[in-house]
This record gives C-alpha cells, structure tokens and sequence, in this order.
C-alpha cells in the first residue's frame, strides 16, 4: 500500500506538472537577471527534510520559528555527508549528526546558501563564537510514561519524534540547565508531556530566554488546556517544583564549592527548596480565591491603584509581590537562582503552531513581565534605574523582552549587524530614519544613541547633536501591539536629548507607508521576515515618484532569507533605480544553512517634501 501512496504522490511530477508562482517575484523577476540565480532543490517523498504541515508553521530550525513560506530546509543527510571532512572541526557537539538543529560542524562560513550569497553580491561573511551563542531557544515537548515526565528536545529530522540534546553546544548553558531543571520537576510532580496520537498531555513545548548579565532564565510553557482554572492544579504544582529545583541545584552548587558532603549537601537543599520555593505561587493562588472586594482592600494598602477586573487586580499585586523579590537580591528573599520568571500559555488543537493569538492566552505565574538587554555591551541593566540610564551620556538604550515579543536567537550576532549601520558614511548624521517591521525598535533606538564604542566619528556627534546618535528623527513601526509598550520602555532610557525624537506606530510596514511614516524620511530601514518584503511595500520602493517614500535616498535592508532577497534585488536594482552600494553577510546561527545580510542601497532623488504636496 505504502509503495501505491508513493507511487501517486510522485505522479504530478512525473507528469510535468509544477506548483504556480504568484505574487510579484514571478511577474516581474522572471526577465530579471542579476547575478547567476540557483536552482531551487525539489523536495521528493521520503529524501528526510522536514516539511511545513496543514497549521502553517515549521518546526524547529537555524534561525526564526517562522510561517511556512518563511521556511528554510535545513541541509539533507547526503549533503552532511558531502561536507569536506578533511576540513578541521569548528563546532564540537556530542548531538551532531542525529540532531537536526544543525546540518555541519566545519567550515560554518562556507554552507551553500552562504556560497551563493557571495556568487551574487561578492560579499564576506562573518561569524562569532560557534558554541554558547543562542540565548533564546524553543523546545518540543513528549511524553516519557503514562505517570508523568517529559523528555525535552528538537524534533528528529523527518518527523516528531523529539530527540533530547542536553548537552547542546550552541545553546547558552544556562538553557540546558533550564531544560533538565523541567525534565526534573516535571518527573517528580507527575506532569506528562503532549501526544500527538490522542492529543493527551500537558506540557506541549517550552520556550528559554537568557538574561544576559544575570543568567536568569524566562521560561514560558506551553501548556495543553484552555486557561488557568482548566490546568490546575498541575500548573501550581509545576512551578513550585521547578523553583524547589532550581533551589535545590543551587544549594548542591555552593555545597560542592564549600566542599561539604554530598549527604549533607542533599540535605541542605531539600530544606531550602522546602522554605524558599513556592511562597509565589501560594500567594497567586491565594489571590485567584478571593473576591474583588478583598483584592481590592490588598492594592489599597499597598497604595496600588484599585481600578479594574478581577484578573488585572490579581496581576497587580503580583507584579509587586514579583518586583519586592526582584530588589531582595538573587537567591534571597524570594529570587530564584535560575528563573527570572514562569509563564504559560495555553494552547490546545492539533498543529504545530507553538503560539496562539489572544492576550487571554498568557499568564504570567512568577517574576517580572520583562527581562532587560543592552545590546552591545551585552549586559541587561536590572538593577540600574530609568535615571540612571538617562542620565549615562552616550548610553546605548535599554531593551524590555517579555514572551509576547520577537527576540533574536543571537543577540551577540544582531548587534554586529546594527554596528555596521553606526557607521556615518552609512547613515548620514541627522537624517530622518522610517523602520518598517521594527518589533520593539532594536535597530532605531540604537541608532538614536549608539554607545562611546561605535564607529561614528566626532564629526557625526556635533552634526547629530544626540551626544553620537545618527539619527534626527526616529519613525518606527511594527504590526505587534505587544511591542508598544516595550518600545517606549526602551526609548525612556535613553538620553533625555533623545527621548522626544523616537514614535512608534503599531502598524503593518503597507499601512505604515500608507499612514505616511516615510513621507519626508532620509532613510528607511526593513528587516522583514524571511518571505521578504510585501508585495505592495516592494512596488512602492520601486516607483520613485509615490509619495509614500519618494525623499527616501538609502535603503538598510536586513534580510534573514536569502531567497527572498535573491528575488527582490532585481526589481529594485533595475526597476526602481536602485544602486547597491554595500553588501555584507552574517552568520548569525553557526552550524546552520543560513545567512543574514545587510545591504545597503541609493538612490537619486528628484523630490524634495515640499514637492510631496503638490502630487
């Protein structure tokens, strides 16, 4: 029967049939040359690369978890062993070769799509350090028993099998330890993980994001029931056990550093785990049992504002009982040593979709709603207040990442891609900067107060008048409305010169353009996802007399698919009158297929803004 199936899903194929291009590149690319084009690989059945299923979105893979025409098809087992294994080993992992995180060890500067990016921009490509570098990483969950416990990891190549990697070479060892710390916890306290084949379990995927300066980790799981009330009180359960662990590891760490036994090591930290763990999500669930009435005698005592439902009374007075053990210090009064925070989101149906829509679907169950970054220092600033960050001169802004936001799997990596954008031979110092797809403003609100340490020349600070910002406007948009409230977070710590210079616009980058966000704009900075541009954005660049964007005469496009670049580049090379100036690539994921690359384009422009009001 299986030989049947086969044979009919490979008739289209043999019958000359092939899947109709749409949308733009196939109108106006195809009598487009620039550069050699590749040939894109077909896909037979049974060739071992992951497909996108019915729900639209792929599994796991070197860069963004993104929509199924974002995808990118991780290298095959044949081309693995292709590689070149005279070449030494430059990534050394025990889970290479099963793991389908990664798809080479050697040479991680030379994969074929990064091989084709140099063959049609002559570009280099660049690299950090191989191991250590993803500080934000999402995980599979799968059953381990019928009486609890979940087994952790990526899916194996092909299909959802989950392949555990506890000692994954590229993950930030702080999420390895998150992970097993869940393994743990779960094990003991009878949570199971999801099955497919019956749509049974509970925990589904979890999702691990590293505060830099402190190793704390935000934790969110994914968790198969429709709120709160459905998943208790497995959920109340489940984070207390995993502050009771991360105590418990906490305490055999400083017990074999004091060189004590390992008994009275033991000991020391069931008692810990004991007294320490917990007295959050005891007084959570307290809160969830008392009525308005008494929740609001709670918040007027505290001198909290008592305005709202039930849910947001219930919210506030965890956010403070959160921030009082925040300021107790780490591992003290309440502060975990691994956890900065725990949330779940609920999630239920079939499909691989990992996040759902809907504010209703969070809750937030310990520790603050945000963790904070400074993007090239590489340290969050969570015990420096807004005034001190205002105040620093020169200080690069600080960055509020809760779950609900996108946040670069390499920061480290994104920020070489920002510092070359710093440079004022670049971006001129004063222009007008518009940021279309902008989430919470990383590359804008750098640009408006880059640090001491960036390549912008004297000559750029006293043009600027921004103490070494380039930027003397900043129009920022992004359809998220999650990202509102980090972005003004952000742009409150930067200097005060600055703070007035930055908007934001939740919007799509089509209804940004339309609103008018880059009319009278220098500069416009894109970083779509990875199917590229949208089709309306892309014939607006492209036509130098619509308004929208007509003053714009330098175009950054940041581009984390090369395939759409590949397509775009044409059209607006030739048919928009583009000119590539610069081109540069970044191997933000190593050991992945994958490039990111900055080019930055001009053009001539024939507009001025006044001339925008007499069209």
């Amino acid at each position: 029967m299986g030989c049947w199936i086969f044979l009919i899903a490979g008739v289209p194929m043999a019958m000359g049939f092939a899947p109709r291009q749409r949308g733009l590149r196939a109108g106006l690319c195809k009598t487009v040359t620039f550069g050699k084009p590749f040939a894109k690989k077909k896909t037979e059945p049974g060739d071992g690369r992951k497909r996108p299923n019915k729900s639209g979105w792929s599994d796991y893979d070197g860069g963004r978890w993104s929509k199924a025409d974002d995808w990118l098809t991780p290298a095959s087992k044949a081309e693995r062993l292709a590689m070149d294994t005279s070449r030494p080993v430059e990534l050394e992992c025990e889970h290479f070769g099963t793991c389908a995180g990664c798809s080479t060890d050697r040479a991680l500067t030379e994969t074929p799509i990064m091989s084709q990016a140099r063959a049609l921009l002559s570009l280099e490509v660049t690299r950090g350090p191989a191991a250590g570098w993803r500080t934000h990483a999402k995980l599979a969950a799968s059953p381990v028993g019928p009486y609890g416990g979940v087994k952790l990891g990526l899916f194996e190549r092909g299909s959802h099998t989950v392949l555990p990697i506890p000692q994954c070479a590229v993950h930030h060892p702080k999420i390895n330890e998150a992970a097993q710390c869940i393994e743990r916890a779960a094990s003991k306290v009878g949570v199971t993980g999801y099955a497919e084949r019956d749509g049974r379990g509970m925990l589904r995927y979890v999702q691990l994001s590293v505060e830099r300066a402190t190793g704390l980790v935000q934790c969110t799981l994914v968790w198969n029931s429709e709120s709160f009330r459905d998943a208790s009180p497995w959920a109340q359960r489940f984070v207390k056990a995993l502050r009771a662990e991360s105590q418990k590891s906490a305490s055999k760490a400083a017990a074999a550093a004091a060189g004590r036994p390992e008994a009275n090591a033991e000991a020391n930290a069931d008692a810990e785990a004991s007294s320490g763990a917990g007295s959050k999500e005891s007084e959570g669930k307290d809160l969830t049992r008392l009525n308005v009435a008494a929740l609001k005698e709670l918040l007027q005592a505290k001198g909290l504002p008592v305005s709202g439902k039930k849910a947001a009374l219930v919210a506030r007075l965890n956010d403070a009982a959160g921030s009082k053990a925040a300021a107790a210090g780490q591992g003290e009064g309440g502060q975990d040593p691994l956890w900065h925070s725990i949330w779940f989101h609920w999630r239920t149906g079939e499909g691989n979709a990992i996040f759902g829509r809907g504010d209703k679907r969070w809750h937030r169950a310990f520790g603050p709603e945000f963790l904070r970054e400074r993007l090239f220092d590489g340290t969050s600033s969570a015990s420096s207040s807004f005034a001190e960050e205002s105040s620093a001169e020169g200080a690069s802004p600080t960055f509020f990442f809760s779950p609900l936001v996108f946040r670069q799997a390499n920061l480290a990596g994104f920020a070489r891609i920002v510092q070359e954008l710093l440079d004022p031979k670049v971006i001129p110092p004063g222009s007008t900067i518009c940021e279309l797809y902008g989430g919470i403003g990383l590359v804008g609100l750098s640009l408006l107060a880059p640090p001491p340490s960036a390549a912008v020349g004297s000559s750029a600070s006293s043009e600027s008048g921004l103490g070494g910002g380039l930027a003397g406007e900043l129009r920022c948009s992004d359809e998220n409305p999650a990202n509102v409230r980090a972005f003004e977070m952000a742009r409150k710590s930067l200097p005060l010169e600055a703070q007035g210079l930055a908007s934001f616009l939740c919007a799509s980058a089509l209804d940004a353009l339309d609103g008018g966000d880059a009319e009278g704009a220098d500069v416009l900075v894109v970083d779509p996802p990875r199917k590229g541009l949208e089709r309306e954005v892309l014939a607006i660049l492209c036509d130098p007399m619509d308004p929208r964007a007509a003053t714009v005469h330098t175009l950054c496009y940041i581009s984390c698919g090369f395939a759409a670049l590949q397509a775009e580049l044409p059209v607006l090379v030739q048919q928009g009158g583009w000119r590539l100036e610069s081109s540069q690539g970044f191997a933000l994921f190593p050991g992945s297929d994958h490039v990111e690359t900055l080019c930055v384009l001009r053009r001539d422009v024939s507009l001025t803004t006044e001339d925008l009001y007499d069209l």
